[in-house]
């Protein structure tokens, strides 16, 4: 494709990077993308170790941006707004300091890093304390640059598959505010009509998410993991799924691989695997590893899973055919990097039904060992 082909993209949204699923993906994806027409609007807190192979081009929503509530303001990482041209690889970005020394800084990022995020997170409350408010020399720069952000997207996957419609596109895990912009759903209503695309769905990582999604009429699919180990969405989002005929897509059914029975605690991951470094949600949503459930926890609750799975059946299978037993689920998204992961996951919908009685045990092993631990949190 020639280089006036592509559109000029502007992603809301993680930085590229080379170590979290958000940033492989986007790498992935824009790989050969004219660096003159790609960029990307973010904020401080999730700028971290910024790879310039493909996009060195970043807006950056600091002070003049994003407002944080009293008395969170007094607490907040200060970061500097605009534009910002890398280089070289960034980790992280440098805040403003708004109180003179080190020593008081140092303090200061601690208790944010170690205290206060964790509990704003831990009540849910992150995305309500802060907003967004786009400045004077943001929507300056914006109209500078002027993003052909999804028209002209669409309509280059459209050549490049041979199609003329898209049976769906996703917009995969969006911040939870933008699940309140009924302008954002609105865009996807005028490609529907032109006949670009057939269906528009959702990935999420909260079931509030879900639920906020299916209240637009055009959303008819929705991305979200569930699991032995994540089992919140079957409580609420999936009889309202089924009542509204929406299409549920699960993604980590195996929970990592810690459903599959082949990681002990004697497992070592790569250095540039998830599992090794965003266990506590260092880089991405926790609930993206393991499910967010902590490994010995999580040990301790697949012991007594496999004695609940029958004799010869591979765990791994097994599990995924827990996620079918669910009517509301349309399909399921196991992860594989083998061909023989691949074929042993296919097993899964030639198992035969889960009895009712081993369902209410797998509950009960969820209810004692894991619930505690994840189930307010997505």
């Amino acid at each position: 494709m020639a280089e006036t082909d592509y559109p000029r993209v502007l992603i809301f949204g993680p930085p590229f990077n080379s170590f979290s699923g958000g940033g492989i993906t986007l790498t992935n994806l824009f790989k050969g993308w004219p660096k003159d027409k790609i960029a990307v609007t973010s904020t401080g807190h999730v700028l971290f170790k910024v790879s310039t192979d493909v996009c060195n081009t970043y807006y950056l929503l600091g002070n003049d941006e994003q407002r944080w509530r009293f008395p969170f303001n007094l607490l907040q990482r200060s970061f500097p707004s605009g534009l910002m041209k890398f280089e070289n690889e960034v980790s992280p970005i440098p805040e403003i300091s708004l109180k003179p020394g080190k020593r008081k800084m140092k303090f200061r990022r601690f208790v944010v890093d170690k205290i206060f995020y964790p509990v704003i997170h831990w009540l849910g409350l992150f995305h309500s304390l802060s907003e967004i408010h786009l400045s004077e020399n943001f929507m300056t720069w914006l109209s500078e640059y002027k993003p052909e952000i999804l028209q002209n997207f669409v309509e280059a996957s459209l050549k490049n598959l041979g199609l003329e419609t898209l049976d769906l596109i996703q917009l995969h895990c969006p911040p939870t505010e933008v699940y309140y912009r009924p302008e954002i759903f609105e865009l996807f209503d005028k490609l529907k009509q032109q006949g670009k695309i057939r269906n528009l769905g959702v990935s999420v990582e909260k079931v509030e998410e879900a639920i906020k999604a299916i209240n637009y009429p055009n959303v008819t699919t929705v991305q979200i993991i569930f699991n032995m180990f994540r089992t919140r969405p079957s409580e609420l989002f999936f009889e309202l799924a089924r009542k509204q005929n929406i299409g549920v897509i699960v993604r980590v059914p195996l929970a990592s691989g810690l459903l599959s029975g082949k990681i002990t605690p004697a497992t070592r991951f790569a250095a540039g695997d998830h599992r090794q470094f965003n266990r506590n949600g260092e880089a991405f949503d926790r609930g993206e590893t393991f499910s967010g459930v902590d490994l010995s926890a999580g040990f301790k609750a697949l012991e007594q899973l496999k004695q609940l799975c029958p004799t010869g059946t591979p765990l791994a299978a097994w599990a995924v055919r827990w996620v079918l037993m669910f009517e509301a689920v349309s399909c399921v998204i196991p992860g594989a990097s083998t061909p023989e992961q691949v074929m042993e996951n296919e097993k899964a919908s030639g198992l035969p039904e889960i009895p009712q009685d081993t369902m209410r045990k797998i509950a009960e092993v969820y209810e004692m060992e894991i619930k505690q631990l994840v189930h307010h949190y997505w």
